[in-house]
């Protein structure tokens, strides 16, 4: 049986991690009084609201290309993975993590949390580039998945700062 791959939903997911993303860092630097840690927080959140538009432009496209006959091929092992991911499994899309945060957390307790999102996010991001057909859409996604991983180098950073 072959799994149905619901583009829709997988782009709802990725663009709610997004939008929880940019909470939970506009969130993190409220809460940070280190300038270079706030600073850090305040361009991760940036980042995050700059990939949401993104992929918001690909859902488009995708949408634009399947109307035209166009619909992306997907392998079962991909579309599984996907319809994981999209199925609950993987992601809570109604846990906002910036809800979480309430002033009392340390700055290593806040950092090992954002570095838990990004994995979760590079794991969704990987199944998507993967389901993607277009050149053009696989390096849109492939910048994105770079910039996560850049965001995990950062993060990380910061922990062997404080101690």
């Amino acid at each position: 049986m072959s799994p149905k791959f619901n583009a829709d939903e997988i782009f709802a997911i990725a663009e709610q991690i997004e939008r929880n993303g940019a909470a939970f860092y506009r969130k993190a630097a409220e809460l940070e009084t280190a300038a270079a840690c706030k600073t850090l927080f305040e361009e991760l959140a940036q980042q995050e609201t700059d990939h949401l538009a993104t992929f918001i432009q690909l859902e488009k496209q995708l949408a634009a290309h399947a109307d035209a006959g166009d619909p992306p091929e997907i392998d079962e092992t991909t579309a599984g993975y996907l319809n994981a991911m999209a199925g609950g499994y993987v992601f809570d899309t109604s846990e906002a993590p910036a809800e979480t945060l309430d002033g009392s957390e340390t700055l290593v307790q806040i950092v090992k949390l954002a570095i838990h999102k990004e994995e979760d996010s590079i794991a969704l991001y990987v199944g998507m580039r993967d389901a993607l057909s277009r050149p053009e859409d696989k390096e849109k996604l492939g910048a994105i998945l770079q910039e996560e991983k850049k965001h995990l180098v950062d993060l990380a950073s910061q922990i062997g700062l404080i101690g």
